[in-house]
């Protein structure tokens, strides 16, 4: 039997157990009558989706849900949700992604056994071959089982499909003779009838399970428990985060066959519920999974939970949890323990005679005595210290950091840690400790002028960050001094928000100093072109780069705000603010925002190359460079007998003008967008000689005689290249409202970068993958118009197709009409073997023409069916619609690369294709 694919969500809709209906012994109904009848009340389930035999492979794993059903390993009866979860264990357990896919995939009698003990727990679970009367007394001890038979009960020379289904009961004669054979046939669910407590006689039911080996699927026993709870979820409490980059950890739960978890986040308190913003399995062996919130939910409070599951379904969630995000402030520093130092200063170096004591509270050693004494009593130079305390760590592997001027060391449990007993110098050492509670004694030495030490450390229990650089954020690195000078002690992304620091008579955290610090921020931001103001307001000193260059130093003087305008060029680029605090209180802010624009600048030229003949029947177009920041460009031709043309605003970065008459012409382009015009590029000259003279020969030949206007010329109504925006000036429409419209794909393109397909767009095509087949039930529209062929004397259609669909029934058809709604089409079907050269007379659609119409639109339609689908479909690309004005033109139509070498296709014919006009946008 036939099966669906499946999403590899974990969870559907509320389908998360908290208790089981009772387990056996079942209670079989007995009806005292000349005959008998047993009936197991085994839940019916149909198969999915329900009554589509003919797309279904799921027989097997629908009856084992039912015989699970009847053991209560469910809570409410299982249906269609319950279905998929088995296909997701199934492909992930066997290796087969089959199971996901449109159909599923067959089961067989071992891998449902195997299927009753490994993923519901079932411990007494086996397979073997019976005979009629295994069958009765099975049923007659109150045990349904899955029965291998034929589909439909049908012979095989109909159908050949093996399927399986739910034995639940017999009917007996008066000799306790077997009569009927009762089902739950989940392929009879809709389409051939109700497939609940289905009779079938006994000879029918003998033959075809006879012919399919007499197989039955036995299950007993009892199931796995569920899981506990996930514990210890972070983040909670309500937190304030300023990364959308959220890491969430939980600790596992007591979980016997713990195999996934189902992770979900939401912005409202029913979590159990959707709509969600974030719903995804999660690998049963991770302790945390990192997510990126999209930016619309920062601000409000959001929620996550995490459910376990196992062989029992799914168990009681972890949460809910709460959170808030806002990248507009930076991150609040992780409080520190605090502990008390014991201090001893000696008066000579070598630490042996002390001449005073003291003791302070705080995690780390931070001191400056400048040029004096450490205390009364003591030198000036030449004098010693000695730091002891208890330090109670969690254990794991810690960083020590030493900067002394002039010597230091560190002790651990009086193992020496970092030794610079020997000058002024910042040193880092690291060790594996175990936890508890460990001895600390720090040790310095002061010889002449300045005095200073710093001592500090990292590791669990002590968060001082030193995180890897995020350019998207501020990347914050604070030092001990007030020079940037040697190694930063923390490093931190601080977030996306304006930089903004209010210090006030506090330290940046982490136990540093208030005072004679110093930080640098660097973050990489995107840019409009255009003239920006910014603002520096800083308490001490502060510098501002960009891209490296110096453009502010108040390093020193002034403090307040400062205001100062820059140009910056669209892209992206580096800011670096560099900052120092000497004493008092402390603040530092960057904040900026736009003055101006930019309009973009004059595009380049391309093709045909500038002084350049070309041959004298070339079918021109011109081609320049696209510009930075461009939307539209406008091309202008001028030159030949009275020629002046442009292209009017185009999005491409091409115009296809056509035949030429012979001379020189000059063109050129300029482009625009929301902010302005740029000037002409410069202008490119090209010729088009003359044609060459027809060879006489000695026979007579008489020709028509065409008189060429001088006004004759091509014109170019529409170019789409689908290099700028799309839609644009198309209507595309999904006529079945399935979610598939045409749009612009970087998957297949003729030039350029940029296709047209046929199924890439809309709320279900976007997710579509390059290559992806494309959908059952399409009938995409893209539609152009109305132009103008009052005064047309040629007009042609012209296009790159690439096409690859089922031949003669997923059609790929193009065609024109006068009212938008009634189209005449051409139609194509098969694979085009690459791009082909495609085209449509307006002048002569099979005996119809749209010349003299004043509106007229052109379309392009594709079409699939309800079965087989192909990659991809149907792209199209360099699509350009012309008329002729004002005399004769040559080359009006390119005759449709249609042919039974180049295509596997039925061919091509011509019928009319209406659309609902209400339809159109």
């Amino acid at each position: 039997s036939l099966s669906v694919m499946f999403s590899s969500r974990a969870v559907a809709s509320n389908p998360l157990p908290t208790s089981r209906v009772p387990l056996l012994p079942k209670s079989v109904d007995v009806q005292e009558s000349p005959t008998q009848e047993i009936n197991l009340a085994v839940p019916y389930v149909p198969q999915v989706p329900p009554g589509e035999w003919d797309h279904t492979r799921n027989c097997g794993q629908t009856s084992s849900a039912m015989i699970y059903g009847f053991y209560g390993f469910y809570t409410n009866t299982p249906g269609e949700p319950e279905i998929r979860a088995i296909n997701s264990w199934l492909a992930t357990n066997t290796g087969n992604n089959t199971y996901l896919t449109d159909n599923g995939d067959y089961t067989s009698l071992n891998l449902l056994t195997s299927l009753a003990k490994n993923y519901a727990g079932f411990s007494n679970s086996y397979y073997a071959n019976w005979t009629l009367n295994d069958l009765k007394q099975s049923i007659q001890n109150g045990i349904p089982v899955i029965a291998h038979a034929y589909t439909f009960m049908s012979v095989p020379s109909h159908r050949h499909d093996l399927h399986f289904l739910v034995v639940r009961g017999v009917r007996l004669d008066g000799n306790g003779n077997v009569t009927h054979v009762i089902v739950n046939d989940p392929g009879r669910s809709l389409a051939s009838g109700a497939g609940q407590n289905y009779a079938y006689d006994v000879n029918t039911f003998m033959g075809y399970w006879n012919a399919a080996g007499n197989g039955v699927v036995v299950i007993s026993g009892t199931p796995a428990p569920i899981c506990s709870a996930p514990a210890n979820g972070q983040p909670r409490d309500n937190v304030t985060l300023n990364n959308r980059q959220v890491t969430f950890t939980w600790t596992p739960p007591s979980c016997q066959g713990l195999d996934s978890y189902t992770f979900r986040v939401a912005n409202h308190a029913d979590i159990d519920n959707p709509p969600w913003i974030i719903d995804h399995g999660v690998n049963r062996d991770a302790t945390s999974t990192t997510e990126s919130i999209p930016a619309q939910y920062e601000g409000p409070t959001l929620y996550w939970a995490i459910w376990p599951h196992n062989s029992a379904g799914y168990g009681a969630k972890g949460g809910v949890w709460q959170f808030k995000i806002n990248t507009a402030i930076p991150p609040t520093p992780t409080p520190l323990p605090v502990g008390t130092w014991n201090i001893q200063y000696f008066s000579n170096k070598e630490l042996t005679s002390q001449c005073a004591s003291s003791s302070f509270s705080r995690t780390f050693i931070f001191q400056d005595w400048g040029e004096g004494a450490p205390a009364g009593g003591c030198p000036t130079d030449n004098w010693g210290a000695r730091f002891t305390r208890q330090l109670n760590l969690q254990g794991g592997y810690y960083t020590f950091g030493l900067k002394a001027d002039d010597w230091g060391r560190i002790y651990v449990d009086n193992n020496l840690v970092v030794d610079k007993w020997n000058g002024a110098s910042q040193v880092y050492e690291g060790r594996t400790l175990s936890a508890g509670t460990h001895d600390v004694r720090i040790e310095f030495a002061d010889t002449a002028g300045l005095a200073k030490l710093s001592a500090w450390w990292w590791g669990p229990g002590y968060d001082v960050p030193h995180e890897i650089q995020d350019t998207n954020q501020w990347y914050a690195n604070y030092w001990l001094n007030p020079t940037l000078w040697e190694d930063s002690f923390a490093k931190v992304n601080e977030g996306t928000g304006k930089l903004n620091h209010q210090w006030d008579y506090g330290s940046p955290g982490w136990d540093m100093p208030i005072d004679s610090f110093s930080a640098k921020f660097q973050r990489t931001v995107y840019f409009e072109c255009g003239r920006y103001r910014f603002t520096l307001d800083h308490d001490d000193g502060a510098r501002f780069y960009l891209d490296g260059t110096l453009q502010v130093d108040r390093w020193s003087g002034v403090i307040g705000a400062y205001t100062f305008d820059l140009d910056i060029a669209r892209g992206y680029h580096t800011l670096e603010v560099q900052y120092y605090e000497n004493g008092g209180a402390a603040h530092l802010s960057l904040d900026w925002v736009q003055l101006s624009n930019c309009a973009p600048s004059a595009p380049a030229l391309s093709s045909p190359a500038d002084n350049s003949p070309q041959n004298w029947n070339t079918d021109l177009t011109l081609i320049w460079n696209s510009v930075a920041g461009a939307t539209d460009y406008y091309a202008h031709l001028q030159g030949g007998p009275g020629v002046d043309l442009n292209s009017q605003w185009v999005s491409g970065a091409s115009w296809h003008v056509g035949g030429l008459w012979p001379g020189t012409y000059t063109w050129s382009v300029k482009s625009r967008n929301d902010y302005g015009t740029s000037g002409s590029s410069p202008t490119w000259t090209f010729t088009i000689p003359e044609p060459p003279p027809i060879e006489t020969t000695s026979r007579s030949v008489f020709l028509p005689l065409v008189l060429r206007s001088q006004s004759a010329q091509w014109v170019t109504l529409m170019t789409e290249n689908f290099e700028g925006a799309f839609p644009g000036d198309w209507q595309t429409l999904d006529n079945n409202n399935i979610g598939y419209v045409w749009k612009d794909r970087s998957c297949k393109s003729y030039t350029g970068s940029w296709g047209g397909w046929a199924v890439g767009g809309g709320s279900n095509g976007l997710s579509l993958g390059c290559g992806s087949n494309y959908p059952d039930n399409a009938r995409t529209w893209m539609i152009y118009g109305p132009v103008n062929l009052s005064d047309a004397t040629a007009a042609d259609l012209q296009f790159k197709l690439w096409l690859n669909s089922e031949p003669g029934y997923d059609t790929f058809k193009w065609g024109a009409s006068t009212n938008g709604a009634g189209f005449a089409m051409y139609s194509t079907s098969g694979n085009s073997n690459g791009w082909s050269d495609m085209s449509l007379n307006l002048a002569d659609l099979s005996g119809q023409s749209m010349l003299g119409q004043s509106n007229v639109w052109v379309a392009f339609l594709f079409e699939s069916d309800s079965t087989t689908n192909y990659p991809d479909g149907a792209y199209i690309d360099d699509i350009v619609l012309r008329k002729c004005a004002g005399g004769i033109c040559s080359s009006a139509f390119m005759p449709q690369s249609l042919n039974n070498n180049q295509w596997s296709s039925e061919g091509k014919k011509l019928g009319l294709e209406l659309i609902d006009a209400n339809q159109l946008k």
